[in-house]
């Protein structure tokens, strides 16, 4: 997924990218109430109830992959 995209900007990974240490949604509760990123509309209509995404620390010069 290229960073310009739309579906990335308005993403978990994003957020991760962004610095963000933890995205963690919990998907039964009011989704008025939680992040607004579309994916979480997606999973829980497949009937998944939490979410968790964590950087990826490398030991590259990047930091995070």
């Amino acid at each position: 997924m290229s960073r310009g995209r739309s579906e990335y900007i308005d993403s978990p990974a994003n957020e991760i990218h962004e610095g963000a240490t933890e995205v963690r949604e919990n998907l039964e509760r009011d989704p008025l109430l939680g992040r607004k990123h579309a994916i979480f509309s997606d999973m829980r209509a497949k009937g998944l109830t939490d979410y968790v995404a964590l950087p990826l620390y490398t030991r590259s010069a990047s930091g995070i992959w």
